[in-house]
């Protein structure tokens, strides 16, 4: 693997990560805190990487989950030449214990290296776990989000437990994290048992410890969407037209923004747009509105519209990330970009539009899911009660029985 940065090291990662007799620097060259290319700080954890094409090497960052690896594609195979080998390929993450000198007798007796042997068969499942979900056709964005939400769990359960021994109670003191969105506690609750499920079916496991977990009630919110005059004011704050592209595209196209950042000259043909990676893996064309073809005659059209880097688009959390800053500068708060697409989906019902039709605009496998779109409309709601049928009420004082 080529590396960006490089600390000082040896020619070769040793087998046992509890054996450095260097202090290891870190490696990685964006921090989730937007520091670029640093340099300072000793390394904490070896991520074991293994390209497609087969080649493996270790990298050495300063935190076990590399997002700001994974984000920035900065890792480039020195046999393929693939700029993703971190983000689609990484296996595993062991951490590196203090280096080794004086007092290695101490450190060797220390607890924490009877858990190292453990690493090695939980990447495996980890990464067994993953084949297993891309022979079910599961998108690679879902993959990569679902072994990060497991290792986040085990970074996070009691230090030094496996994974294999972990037990429901584990589990359910976990999933009681205070502080948590009763959203993130269902994410978790939800990956946590499709693994266990498969350590189970896989005979990896004599029982499954995630069965009949407590249910994580969701309460019902109504939909937020911007209002048309908000979009307005999005529109006339003095955005770049890359992000009013971006906004116009989640607004009257109802792109998500892992679509919107996706967008490709090649898609806009005739009048219509093409979505090749929709939720679910789907490949939808729809027409075009007016105002996006207006803009496609100033954006590429035989690259991405969103270049990131090494030739490929920018990710969907970069869309996210301009259009909320969009929104602050505009003075709009309380709203996220993907409520643009339920500013989409309730405008469309405000104007008359059947339901099955709006489904079809917003791309939807089913019709159930526009609820959680469509903004309630009082007057409509209003109109709709005064079409009950009128009875006769005695308004009159009645003394009680």
């Amino acid at each position: 693997m080529t590396r960006a940065r490089t600390g000082e090291r040896p020619a070769t990662i040793p087998d046992n990560l509890a054996a450095w007799d260097f202090a290891p620097r870190c490696e990685g060259t964006a921090h989730p805190n937007g520091n670029k290319g640093h340099d300072s700080g000793p390394a904490k954890y070896a991520v074991h990487i293994q390209c497609a094409c087969g080649l493996a090497a270790v990298m050495l960052f300063c935190a076990g989950r590399v997002s700001y690896v994974l984000a920035g594609d900065v890792i480039e195979c020195g046999a393929c030449g693939r700029v993703s080998a971190v983000r689609a390929f990484w296996e595993r993450v062991e951490p590196i214990d203090a280096p080794q000198h004086e007092a290695a007798p101490q450190h060797e007796a220390a607890p924490q290296h009877e858990a190292a042997p453990r690493a090695a068969h939980e990447g495996n499942d980890l990464s067994e776990w993953a084949a297993d979900l891309r022979a079910r056709a599961c998108r690679p964005k879902s993959i990569q989000d679902m072994t990060s939400t497991m290792r986040t769990f085990r970074k996070r359960i009691a230090p030094g437990l496996a994974l294999r021994a972990v037990t429901r109670t584990d589990i359910v003191d976990f999933l009681g994290t205070p502080g948590w969105a009763p959203l993130t506690r269902r994410t978790y609750r939800t990956t946590i048992s499709a693994f266990y499920e498969w350590l189970t079916l896989t005979g990896r496991i004599p029982a499954n410890p995630a069965a009949r977990l407590p249910r994580t009630r969701v309460p019902y919110s109504e939909p937020n969407p911007l209002t048309t005059e908000q979009v307005q004011q999005l529109l006339d704050s003095g955005v770049r037209r890359r992000t009013r592209v971006m906004i116009l595209l989640a607004a009257y196209q109802g792109l998500r923004a892992s679509e919107v950042a996706a967008v490709h000259g090649d898609d806009v043909r005739d009048g219509m747009l093409h979505v090749p990676n929709g939720k679910g893996g789907t490949s939808l064309y729809r027409p075009l509105h007016p105002l996006i073809e207006a803009e496609a005659k100033h954006m590429p059209r035989d690259a991405y519209w969103f270049p990131g880097n090494a030739a490929e688009h920018v990710a969907g959390r970069s869309v996210s990330s301009t259009v909320s800053a969009a929104m602050r500068r505009a003075g709009i708060v309380g709203h996220r970009p993907h409520q643009l697409r339920a500013w989409h989906a309730t405008e469309l019902i405000r104007a008359g539009v059947d339901a099955v039709t709006v489904q079809h605009s917003m791309r939807h496998a089913t019709l159930g899911t526009l609820h959680k779109y469509v903004h309630p409309d009082a007057a409509n709601v209003r109109a709709a009660m005064n079409l009950l049928p009128r009875i006769d009420v005695d308004t009159r004082a009645v003394a009680p029985r």
